[in-house]
């Protein structure tokens, strides 16, 4: 949950990923960022798989990507560029053929500055003018179709509320340790409760 950018599309051109990778590195040195640079031989097979564990789940195998993950100094998620030999635009979890991330990249903003969540948008929309022309973006934070800063954290606003309020009820329910069926009824609840609430005080429903 929280205010997230997704975006999709298609290099213009094969041979521009060097210089993609190259100025997106520089950009992500200029103001702080780290990164991680993919330079994957495109024409290996993908042996990709997500393995999980008691200690979490990590990618084994060959990827058959390229590009760069930027990753801001805030709290906002990675910032993913890589780039199947097709020249389309995937994510890590994408690679691996998990459907729920097949279509689009997903950075969550929700936890990080605004002026973040700004720049990145500024940053898609330079990428569009120079490497991918048909790069299609949905902001839930408004910012790519003309909405401001300030409808951006009215937007952060509401969710905070909504996560801060989740939490409350959450800790103070009695079932919270019962089994999985009662627990998931009650999450409904809870959710459907702070809903209404938000409505009664002149806010949106989530």
């Amino acid at each position: 949950m929280g205010v997230s950018i997704h975006y999709e599309g298609r290099l213009n051109k094969l041979d521009l990923i060097i210089p993609l990778m190259d100025e997106l590195e520089d950009i992500a040195k200029s103001i702080g960022w780290g990164s991680r640079r993919f330079d994957e031989d495109w024409n290996m097979l993908c042996t990709a798989k997500l393995v999980h564990s008691n200690k979490g789940a990590e990618i084994t195998g060959d990827l058959g990507l390229k590009g760069i993950i930027m990753e801001p100094s805030d709290n906002t998620e990675g910032l993913p560029f890589l780039f199947n030999s097709g020249g389309k635009m995937t994510s890590l979890l994408g690679a691996v053929g998990d459907p729920k991330y097949a279509e689009s990249v997903n950075v969550k903003t929700q936890f990080g500055e605004s002026s973040t969540h700004m720049w990145i948008i500024g940053l898609l929309k330079y990428i569009q003018s120079k490497y991918v022309s048909n790069l299609d973006v949905t902001d839930e934070g408004g910012v790519w179709e003309g909405g401001s800063e300030a409808q951006l954290n009215e937007k952060r606003a509401l969710i905070d509320g909504f996560i801060d309020a989740f939490k409350e009820k959450f800790e103070a329910s009695k079932l919270k340790h019962s089994n999985s069926g009662e627990l998931l009824d009650e999450i409904e609840k809870i959710a459907k409760e702070i809903q209404g609430d938000q409505a009664c005080e002149g806010g949106h429903p989530l």
